[in-house]
């Protein structure tokens, strides 16, 4: 692994971040199990074979090839054979979120499998949505928004608004951040990052379609505070407590939060407000390339691969700060506490995030032209 000092924020150009897709793009080819026709769920450094396969990481590589296809990039992967493997596992796809994933990935690809989908969506009543987490309903309503864009019916439309009203009540007004679910439970004050950042990007995709205010306003409310509890670093944390508006934990500092969902995410709200989220964006990506706690360069170029994390081997810091938190009191230090790991494993969702937020943005991250790197 390649010790790094850390980058000025200068260094990083439009070249060093479309350098991003070609990666991503190879990296998924070493992780496509073509006798499966489906991504493998994980892939070590120096190691040949994939690990497994995973139905729900298949339909995030296929989102995210998506992009890079209307990006202009050459797709070289049987896209039309992994949609039907996938519909063919339909009925395997539980809990209710990874439908949301396909159902995002069918739009894009326009593969004709939408009517079927919702069909197995749409059973799931109002009080049962209530019991999934605010991720899965972020994935919901994302699918559900744009496959409508595609023309589909009012039925469609008024069980989107549903899952959007459901995921709206999960916001907590006082701090600026959602809960992990609406049900009540221990767990639905403690979310975790994917519990903020894809409800950002779900309310903005939603009011692009539907035009819900309301949604986009709480959608930039949890970026600004989300942006406030960015590290120094420019990483972002694991652990929240929504109901005080704080930090509990920042480890692990996963690196798709850093290079793929963050921005993908401030990305697809800044185009329906206009507000700017570069700073943020380009902080969170510095961390990958060395200006880390490590120092440590978790782009491998070579390999195609980005490791995975930067974790606390010792969780009992962890269930101190959650101690603590769930007491009313902010942890002193979330960042601090026992030895820092990496965890050099890469996931092809990761990859699949990474083209989904970079394809067709560097300029708009720099403010600068883009230096295409097929």
């Amino acid at each position: 692994m390649e010790q790094a000092n850390p980058i000025d924020f200068d260094e990083l150009n439009p070249a060093d971040i479309e350098a991003l897709i070609p990666l991503a793009l190879r990296g998924l080819q070493r992780m496509f199990v073509p006798s499966e026709n489906l991504f493998c769920y994980s892939m070590l450094p120096g190691h040949h074979e994939c690990q497994g396969t995973s139905l729900r990481y298949s339909m995030i590589s296929v989102i995210g090839l998506a992009k890079a296809r209307a990006a202009g990039y050459e797709i070289r992967f049987p896209v039309e054979d992994i949609m039907k493997v996938l519909f063919k596992r339909l009925h395997q796809m539980t809990p209710i979120g990874e439908l949301g994933l396909f159902l995002w990935a069918d739009a894009l690809w326009e593969s004709g499998y939408q009517g079927s989908i919702f069909d197995r969506v749409k059973p799931f009543s109002r009080q049962q949505l209530r019991n999934v987490q605010t991720m899965e309903l972020a994935w919901i309503l994302t699918g559900l928004s744009l496959s409508y864009e595609g023309g589909q019916s009012k039925e469609q439309r008024d069980y989107a608004q549903s899952v959007a009203e459901v995921l709206k009540a999960c916001f907590h007004e006082k701090t600026g951040l959602f809960c992990y679910r609406y049900h009540p439970g221990f767990r639905r004050m403690v979310p975790n990052f994917a519990s903020e950042i894809y409800p950002i990007y779900a309310l903005s995709k939603y009011h692009a379609v539907f035009g819900d205010q309301r949604g986009l306003e709480i959608a930039l409310k949890c970026a600004h505070h989300l942006c406030h509890l960015q590290g120094e670093n420019g990483e972002w944390g694991w652990l929240y407590n929504a109901q005080h508006g704080t930090l509990i934990d920042r480890y692990a500092v996963y690196s798709v939060h850093q290079d793929g969902m963050a921005p993908m995410a401030l990305f697809a709200l800044a185009d329906q407000t206009s507000v700017p989220f570069s700073d943020s964006i380009m902080k969170g990506l510095r961390w990958i390339y060395g200006q880390n706690e490590l120092s440590l360069k978790m782009v491998n170029p070579k390999e195609s691969l980005v490791y995975r994390s930067i974790y606390r081997p010792n969780p009992l810091v962890r269930y101190r700060n959650l101690f603590i938190s769930l007491f009313g009191k902010t942890p002193s230090s979330p960042m601090q506490g026992g030895i820092k790991k990496v965890n050099d494993e890469c996931r092809p969702y990761h990859l699949g995030w990474i083209l989904e937020a970079w394809c067709g943005r560097t300029q708009q991250a720099t403010g600068e032209p883009p230096a295409r790197t097929r």
